[in-house]
């Protein structure tokens, strides 16, 4: 998956389109940004589907460079299976039940008996539940110095987050 066609996260989470405009306004018909049939002083077909919004948004540098040099860095040119853990006293009371740590340690050990040589991406909402499955499995790849939550820096870091998890070839996400 390419980075382009993954830009759709950081363009929404900044919340604007690809032109700089609020990602809920509509362009003017005749309008670069206008819905397909829309000619000048015609009413549009009907709106864009968002699907080709979203195609069109792209990430601020700093999440595409961050994105990028793990990536190559780390994770090109071969298969690997992202592992997004929720364990964040915020998180939903269902999903920490459900899916708790070690319900991903018994997935990401199944997957290595078949495969021990499978890299995974983690993208952990807390450093213990990071440490816990990166000091347990070798080829662990994951951001470190995340940010706190709600932060500035925690949010961009979650946003490199689910552009590697959107390029993995496998997800192993929680139940809830």
């Amino acid at each position: 998956t390419s980075l382009a066609a993954l830009s759709v996260v950081a363009g929404l989470a900044a919340g604007c389109g690809a032109g700089g405009e609020d990602a809920g306004s509509e362009a003017a018909p005749g309008s670069a940004n206008a819905a397909p049939g829309a000619a000048e002083g015609t009413a549009p077909d009907g709106p864009r589907p968002w699907t080709e919004r979203l195609r069109e948004l792209t990430p601020v540098d700093e999440i595409a460079d961050e994105v990028r040099s793990l990536y190559d860095a780390h994770l090109r040119g071969r298969p690997y299976v992202g592992i997004q853990v929720r364990t964040h006293a915020v998180s939903h009371a269902k999903t920490i039940e459900s899916s708790p740590v070690e319900w991903f340690a018994n997935r990401m050990r199944q997957i290595r008996a078949d495969h021990p040589d499978v890299p995974f991406f983690l993208s952990c909402d807390t450093p213990e539940a990071q440490a816990q499955l990166a000091g347990e499995f070798d080829g662990c790849v994951f951001l470190t110095d995340k940010g706190g939550y709600n932060t500035t820096t925690g949010v961009r870091s979650g946003l490199v987050d689910l552009y590697l998890l959107a390029s993995s070839q496998h997800l192993i996400g929680a139940s809830f």
